[in-house]
């Protein structure tokens, strides 16, 4: 018996630490594939699973270095170019380095000179569940207004903000969550794009699948309140194109089908032509690669654009029959939202090496390369974000985002090619959205 007790001890200890294991293997894999059932556990256990990973990522980060996270690495072969003959303006957001505030700048792009700052400091915020994404959430778009006070989004939060000259907070909209561009109308009100989440349950079960919707969203310069609030999927299935939010979609983050329409821009139109009003609205909406005029006072889309444009961004009114929009030129194809095939050529299509600026005619519904030599030459290419605008002399202002350049150019020449921001340790700064003025009165 004695035996058999020694023999079963060590076998027991065995069993019960495979069992320990095959539980503790069984609940990481649960909470590493999105599992939440674990009760009280759920989360020590997922915080103890992933420490390894914290601390890698801490080692690894740009702040424990000293710099923001709004650094890329820098080009060391970048070669700069300033031919700038008039004053360009600029207006973007820099992350001050003790992580606190955001400095939102103008300057002159001509001289590198600063003409004026506001400060926007993170203890305003509302940071809602306490997540800032988009490195720290930026300001975008920042729009310049009379008595040197400006209107601001903070990326992919509720926040939105009207500052005064020295900073003061105006008035603070968090009834949203505002990203991407800000624009105003014939009506001195601003339209920004903004989302949140909807819900749809299957028909044989109570389980809800939800999905980020936009809205185009209309804004009282001087009290901050919403005017006007449009789903854009409802726009979309109001005028027939169901299939445009319900039968496909791209694979976003980790969740499929959980970003389908992506309004990265409202574009207001300014005056009448043959092919729209004064108070339409140019949509552009990245996941469907599609490019809408909308008319909110009929809830119509006017025109209805499909490529051969590829995950584009800022659609611009360019003259009273034509519009120009950033192409980012990017497939959908590939985990994570996208494969960039950079360089290469598939069966059915040139190669996708490079961003291009089209330039679409409603009078012959032709689409035309705008500055195509210069794209190619400097191989200019953003997987994400970037804007272009084109300015009164026809020289175009080009924000490659990911790359952390700027340029102005025309069909002859390269005028100002630029890494943004000040260079530190190696690293350079990316912009964020720069609104361009070629007059500002100060």
């Amino acid at each position: 018996m004695r035996k058999l007790k020694k023999i079963l001890k060590p076998i027991s200890v065995i069993v019960l630490v495979l069992t320990f294991l095959c539980l503790y293997g069984f609940s990481v894999a649960y909470i590493c594939t999105g599992g939440k059932k674990l009760g009280p556990l759920t989360k020590p256990l997922k915080q103890f699973v992933f420490f390894p990973f914290t601390v890698q990522k801490t080692l690894e980060s740009k702040e424990i270095r000293g710099i923001p996270l709004t650094y890329i690495k820098k080009d060391d072969s970048f070669k700069a170019i300033n031919k700038l003959k008039n004053d360009v303006y600029g207006i973007n957001s820099f992350l001050l380095l003790d992580g606190d505030a955001w400095e939102i700048k103008l300057f002159n792009l001509r001289t590198d000179s600063s003409v004026h700052s506001w400060e926007l400091k993170k203890s305003v915020f509302n940071e809602g569940d306490g997540h800032l994404p988009f490195s720290n959430s930026p300001p975008l778009h920042s729009l310049l207004l009379p008595n040197r006070s400006l209107v601001t989004l903070c990326n992919a939060t509720a926040n939105l903000f009207r500052l005064d000259e020295k900073s003061n907070v105006v008035w603070h909209n968090t009834n949203k969550i505002f990203h991407h561009s800000l624009n105003i109308d014939t009506d001195n009100n601003i339209w920004a794009c903004t989302s949140s989440a909807r819900g749809l349950t299957k028909s044989n079960d109570s389980t809800v699948y939800s999905f980020i919707d936009d809205y185009i969203t209309k804004i009282d310069v001087e009290t901050g309140k919403v005017l006007y609030d449009k789903s854009v999927s409802d726009i979309l299935i109001e005028n027939g194109y169901i299939s445009y939010v319900h039968g496909f979609t791209n694979r976003v983050g980790s969740k499929p089908g959980d970003d389908p329409i992506h309004l990265n821009d409202i574009e207001p139109v300014m005056s009448a032509s043959p092919y729209w009003k004064k108070g339409d609205l140019f949509l552009s909406l990245r996941n469907k690669s599609l490019i809408l005029l909308y008319r909110p006072e009929t809830n119509k889309i006017i025109h209805f654009l499909s490529g051969p444009f590829l995950n584009q961004h800022d659609v611009d009114v360019y003259s009273e029959n034509e519009i120009s929009l950033f192409n980012n030129n990017v497939t959908s194809i590939g985990a994570d939202g996208a494969a960039a095939f950079v360089g290469e050529a598939t069966s059915t299509s040139d190669s996708f090496g490079t961003a291009e600026i089209l330039v679409y005619n409603f009078k012959d519904s032709t689409y035309r390369k705008h500055l195509k030599p210069h794209f190619d030459s400097e191989k200019i290419y953003s997987f994400t974000q970037c804007l272009h605008e084109i300015l009164s002399s026809g020289d175009v202002f080009v924000e490659s985002q990911n790359n952390g350049t700027i340029y102005i150019m025309n069909n002859d020449n390269i005028l100002l090619k630029k890494q943004f921001g000040t260079p530190m340790k190696h690293m350079i700064e990316q912009p964020n959205w720069i609104r361009l003025y070629e007059n500002i009165d100060f």
